[in-house]
């Protein structure tokens, strides 16, 4: 950002770029340089400034500029970041975002870790599940219709797609 400024370094108008500049008569000015007097054709001579933009304050969120002044011979305005929010608190049942698969799978990845995919993970889990599930079928341990369903389901998914013997 740029300024046209007096020589009492009063702010005059305020520019993007310096390819075409409109001067306080109404006049127009090209390819100006920073630094450089501009004369309009009432002979009043003005000059651009760059504004210098300091960052001010630490954190990853943008709070906006602060205004336009003339501090210590240029012109500047901050650049204000601050702190990140802290983390929205996760929905409660009955809210309407309430979501209780999209919460789980995000405690699995965080809880379990992140294979290259939650897909991998899932499925890592579930083949140490198998293998504990007929450790205790064959201690005798008697299982849920439900859950023999699912280990069946769990069977028969693993004998259509099984693992290349390169990955094991």
């Amino acid at each position: 950002m740029y300024i046209i400024e007096n020589e009492a370094h009063d702010k005059i108008s305020e520019h993007k770029n310096l390819s075409k500049v409109k001067r306080p008569d109404g006049g127009w000015s090209t390819n100006v340089k920073v630094g450089d007097p501009i004369h309009d054709e009432g002979g009043e001579v003005y000059f651009i400034q760059q504004v210098l933009e300091p960052v001010v304050g630490e954190g990853p969120r943008y709070l906006g500029w602060g205004p336009l002044e003339y501090v210590d011979g240029s012109w500047q305005r901050e650049n204000r970041i601050g702190p990140a929010l802290p983390p929205t608190p996760d929905p409660e049942p009955g809210d309407d975002l309430y979501n209780h698969r999209d919460l789980r799978k995000r405690e699995y990845i965080k809880q379990l870790g992140e294979d290259n995919s939650f897909e991998n993970t899932v499925g890592d889990i579930l083949d140490l599940m198998f293998k504990e599930f007929d450790s205790l079928k064959a201690a005798g341990t008697v299982l849920t219709l439900e859950m023999e369903d699912a280990l069946n389901k769990i069977t028969d998914i693993k004998e259509a797609f099984p693992i290349p013997e390169e990955d094991e």
